[in-house]
């Protein structure tokens, strides 16, 4: 049996361990009765939003153990768990239940807890998602294992590749020399990458590369596994394939397909100033705008700091105002329809036949949550003016619009951390990687399902700086475009 310590007990940890069970059994209830308002969930027995108890279970999974990179596979291999906190004790299946009702109940968990991290719950579904798919006989490749856990820690980076490596399948001998700590970071995660790239004839790393997300010295299109990184909206775009796919079912409007997938074009090549892969792209125009963070903790400030509801309002208009300068758009779009799913990504989350995962958005219900967002934040500053970004006050006038209040908010967290909205001079709205700068272009490349930033070097190579969405640009518009080509570049 692998016990998982998470230290000694104090009271509010001990008041964690205790209503865990009690709430995962109040949304059982609403579960059981086809979904609840927040009344009714507390009227089940779990406390209102903002109450104690949830900062305290928030707390507790902000515990280091749930960020340590080597608990992972203790857990995952094992088949008796117990959580253990001071004298306090629970199931591992108690918290999973737990993730599993308030993800179903809510879509987010933003609304319960308080502003910060749930690196406990994170870990949960991570390892749910992998004995799920063990069950189902679709383990995971090591570079969907890499991904999972990209947002743990440990103290010697190469464990970011080797720690991992048992909980991918079919990996062969030929990934053995990974299993070396005589290399360098560098070296161990450029080769990483090679075979990847080389195993499964595709450039799906891609999502999770770019020198926005680099600390390392590294071509651009290594990833950089010790820096944490948002959702990749490239495994938004694979969710969607593989539930078609499972449903047998081509009805299904997959979330983003950029471009034609089976039609990968790499080649890797030796330079002077270091490994290059060579892709075919269709380059787009240049970023002439860039947003600031909408985040409520401002991702620009070190330490992140937060931010007023009324900054978080400016910056929304900013980005309504850039929008406009759009017009007209370059797919004959509303532009401000255009950029109020782009808030969104392009999608949301929910249920899709019977699996809980991302479809695209319609622009009448993005354009809903987001009205409700903002009079729910304008009512709450006439309420209460200076008040931190999150922070509402909850009345019966503002009750009607919680819900799209709670979608938008959810979805702003999630699409936007890292990310910044950007408008380009071909007149397109879009989310890019924070590092992104005005002067970058937009390129699709051929293979991959989402668009990407890159930044023209000299020898007329270019870096990738990351990958984006670009309203207009996500569902195989660059194969249509009878006035653009693509063409041969080397990322660095």
């Amino acid at each position: 049996m692998v016990i998982v310590w998470l230290g000694e007990c104090d009271d509010q940890s001990k008041q964690a361990m205790q209503w865990i069970s009690n709430i995962s059994d109040a949304f059982k209830a609403c579960e059981e009765m086809g979904g609840a308002s927040d009344v009714e969930i507390v009227s089940a027995g779990a406390p209102p939003p903002g109450h104690k108890y949830w900062a305290a279970i928030q707390s507790l999974l902000q515990r280091p153990y749930f960020t340590r990179m080597w608990t992972t596979p203790e857990i995952k291999v094992s088949r008796a768990r117990k959580v253990v906190c001071g004298r306090e004790e629970m199931s591992w299946q108690t918290l999973v239940d737990f993730n599993r009702r308030i993800r179903l109940q809510t879509q987010f968990p933003y609304r319960f807890f308080p502003r910060g991290t749930l690196p406990g719950l994170e870990l949960i579904e991570s390892i749910s998602d992998l004995w799920i798919a063990e069950a189902e006989n679709e383990p995971y490749g090591l570079l969907d294992v890499l991904r999972f856990f990209r947002q743990r820690l440990t103290s010697d980076p190469r464990d970011k590749i080797i720690a991992p490596l048992g909980l991918a399948i079919n990996l062969g001998p030929s990934f053995d020399p990974l299993i070396d700590y005589t290399q360098t970071v560098a070296e161990l995660y450029t080769r990483t990458a090679r075979m990847i790239i080389d195993r499964d004839c595709n450039l799906d790393i891609l999502w999770s590369a770019g020198k926005a997300m680099q600390k390392h010295q590294l071509p651009s299109w290594v990833p950089d596994w010790t820096v944490p990184s948002n959702a990749a909206l490239g495994m938004i775009a694979k969710e969607g394939f593989e539930i078609r796919a499972y449903k047998k079912s081509e009805e299904l409007d997959v979330v983003y397909h950029a471009t034609d997938l089976s039609k990968s074009d790499f080649m890797f090549i030796s330079s002077e100033e270091g490994e290059l892969l060579r892709v075919r792209a269709m380059i787009y125009g240049s970023i002439n705008w860039v947003g600031t963070s909408l985040q409520y903790l401002d991702e620009e400030a070190d330490p992140p700091v937060p931010i007023t509801a009324e900054v978080q309002l400016s910056r929304l208009r900013d980005c309504f105002s850039a929008a406009e300068q759009c017009r007209p758009y370059a797919n004959g779009e509303d532009c401000i329809s255009a950029c109020q799913q782009t808030l969104f990504a392009g999608c949301e989350r929910g249920l899709v036949y019977g699996e809980f995962s991302y479809a695209k958005i319609e622009p009448h219900k993005a354009a809903q949550y987001t009205n409700h967002f903002f009079t729910v934040v304008e009512m709450s500053a006439q309420d209460r003016a200076g008040s931190e970004a999150g922070e509402i006050v909850e009345s019966n006038a503002i009750e009607p619009y919680l819900q799209g209040y709670d979608i938008f908010q959810s979805s702003l967290n999630e699409k936007t951390t890292g990310r910044r909205v950007v408008t380009m001079h071909d007149r397109y709205v879009g989310l890019a990687s924070v590092g992104s700068q005005i002067g970058d272009r937009i390129c699709v490349i051929l293979g991959c399902n989402v668009p990407f930033v890159i930044r023209s070097i000299e020898g007329g190579n270019y870096v990738l700086v990351g990958e984006c969405y670009i309203h207009g640009l996500m569902h195989g518009e660059a194969l249509r475009n009878p006035d653009r080509s693509f063409e041969h570049i080397s990322l660095r």
